[in-house]
């Protein structure tokens, strides 16, 4: 099969976070950064919280929500994982095939998932050294 991801940029980064409100203060007091889907996530709506920076978001997870192995000092991973628009010449199943025949897992449930654009059908994977990346296509 020829090429098939093409990046076109990049979406949203997701911090773990060790106190939602300290870093909520830091981005949007210190840093000026709006908040995206507060309300909704202090009604229980949503999972977490974000802040945009330009077209740009950094997701906040909160502690109830951080599950991935982690590495730092105190035992938890900074990033979680870091999303990149692609293409949507492809079909969400040739980037499965894709994705199988180049040796790379996609890790879950590919699904339709929030990023700065609004909703759209993510993968994930793992680059070589472990970091998670989010494969996010809009319009499929």
């Amino acid at each position: 099969m020829d090429k098939v991801i093409q990046v076109l940029k990049p979406d949203h980064i997701v911090l773990n976070v060790r106190d939602l409100d300290t870093a909520l203060h830091f981005y949007t007091e210190i840093l000026g950064l709006k908040t995206e889907r507060l309300e909704e996530y202090r009604e229980g709506k949503v999972g977490f919280p974000s802040v945009r920076m330009g077209e740009q978001l950094i997701d906040l997870f909160p502690p109830k929500i951080n599950k991935i192995e982690t590495l730092a000092e105190d035992n938890r991973q900074r990033v979680n994982h870091f999303c990149l628009v692609i293409s949507s010449d492809v079909t969400p199943d040739e980037l499965k095939s894709y994705l199988k025949e180049n040796d790379i897992e996609i890790e879950g449930e590919a699904k339709s998932n929030w990023g700065a654009w609004g909703y759209g059908y993510s993968v994930y994977i793992r680059d070589p050294d472990g970091n998670v990346v989010e494969l996010k296509q809009y319009g499929n």
